[in-house]
């Protein structure tokens, strides 16, 4: 490990003093990305506020063999925010042969995708998981993975690579991947980080400083689709596809939950990736929607969101279903055939949107201006108060935004969208 970290020393006096890096210095630039775990407050990579270029350029015409698209590392949400750049993509290029590198979430969202050619093996996924739960990673083993990945991506010569992450190691992964052209963030020759495309990637890299958040009226989806589409020619159409064994496991759970097409099907999603954005009373919420719609009502969640869902299961009573071991696709699948699905500003949001359902999404410290629900039918209960801090902690708990959102508000939401469904005998 001491003899790794005086590489990377060397490497950040190199970067500091403008000199030009090898390519073996970006592969350890990578792996230092994935193995440091301050990433913006790192003083090696502390870039998000200032230090990064701009290099104007205009999009490759039509004609482009092969494109690549990083979208990683990706939560939940923004795997699924990029299906409508993904569309749009495919409409420019229709001829172009288009990979995906992303996360397991955005290999199984996007498994079968008629805008996707090639999913790109991602050996790096299982480090970013040792690094996040404190584990030892062996640099040796890292830079292995690494070089072999770069020399998969090289052999491909990509005509172009799009970046749709604000990260270093995406950035990092950019510089690797050759490609002729790039679109979003990569590193230029002396490992400084720079934006290339039109004016939207500089746009979507500043809206995420909080700097620049209140001044944003773009939803991330469409500054995804302006980045390769400035004069929106394209009509984004995303889908996805759902695998027959999803569909049938997910059938077969509501047959034994006994859930027909003869009640409304209520989806409910409480947790969230962070507990600031939490809304406390889906238990609640949960019982009224059974006891005054007759309406069957799910929570989901995780596998390591079970004790949690447990919980809220065990507090609205009777005859509400907890579904926590679902895997993802099977997740899509059962979202699919729920009538209406609420929920907080998290992954399953999105996925309920791309999915095209009926969408109540519950928002409090973050802005659904820029990262609310899309596309499909939806809306939007936020308190007033203390909105849009964008903490990570709620300073101010007897003020609780959140909290200031009523069971009853939302019952009534509810209420009218399930009055409007004509499926139901």
């Amino acid at each position: 490990m001491t003899g790794f970290q005086e590489s990377i020393s060397r490497i950040h006096c190199k970067r500091r003093s403008f000199q030009d890096l090898t390519r073996d210095e970006f592969a350890l630039l990578l792996a230092d990305t994935i193995m440091e775990k301050g990433l913006f407050s790192s003083p090696n990579w502390n870039w998000r506020y200032g230090g990064v270029r701009y290099v104007p350029r205009p999009l490759p015409p039509a004609g482009l063999n092969k494109i690549l698209v990083l979208q990683w590392p990706g939560s939940l949400g923004d795997v699924c925010m990029a299906a409508p750049f993904l569309s749009v993509l495919r409409q420019r290029y229709p001829g172009a042969e288009i990979s995906f590198f992303s996360s397991r979430a955005g290999r199984e969202v996007f498994s079968g995708s008629q805008d996707i050619d090639v999913v790109v093996p991602n050996p790096l996924d299982t480090y970013l998981d040792r690094m996040l739960s404190g584990q030892e990673i062996p640099p040796e083993d890292l830079l292995k993975d690494i070089g072999g990945l770069a020399s998969r991506l090289t052999a491909e010569k990509y005509d172009l690579a799009v970046n749709l992450q604000v990260l270093p190691m995406s950035a990092a992964l950019a510089r690797l991947s050759g490609a002729r052209e790039a679109v979003g963030m990569t590193l230029s020759g002396d490992g400084m980080p720079a934006i290339c495309g039109n004016v939207w990637g500089p746009y979507l890299f500043g809206v995420s400083a909080s700097l620049m958040r209140p001044f944003n009226p773009l939803h991330r989806t469409e500054i995804f689709r302006l980045m390769v589409d400035e004069e929106e020619n394209s009509i984004p159409r995303p889908a996805v596809a759902i695998s027959a064994d999803a569909v049938r496991a997910v059938q077969e759970f509501l047959d034994r939950e006994g859930i027909g097409d003869h009640e409304p099907l209520v989806g409910l999603n409480p947790m969230s990736g962070t507990p600031i954005r939490q809304w406390p009373h889906f238990d609640r919420l949960a019982g009224m929607l059974r006891d005054n719609l007759g309406a069957r009502v799910m929570i989901f969640g995780s596998k390591t969101e079970d004790q949690e869902v447990e919980a809220i299961v065990s507090r609205a009573g009777k005859g509400i279903i907890k579904a926590t071991h679902f895997i993802l696709q099977e997740f899509m699948a059962a979202i699919s055939g729920c009538d209406l699905f609420i929920t907080n500003d998290t992954g399953p949001m999105h996925l309920a949107c791309l999915m095209g359902r009926k969408v109540i999404a519950l928002f409090g410290p973050t802005d659904f201006r820029e990262v609310g629900p899309w596309q499909s039918e939806f809306h939007v209960l936020q308190s007033s108060g203390c909105r849009n801090c964008f903490r990570q902690k709620c300073t101010r708990p007897a003020e609780y935004c959140m909290n200031r959102i009523t069971a009853k508000e939302v019952y009534a939401l509810a209420e009218s969208e399930l009055s409007e469904a004509s499926t139901f005998t």
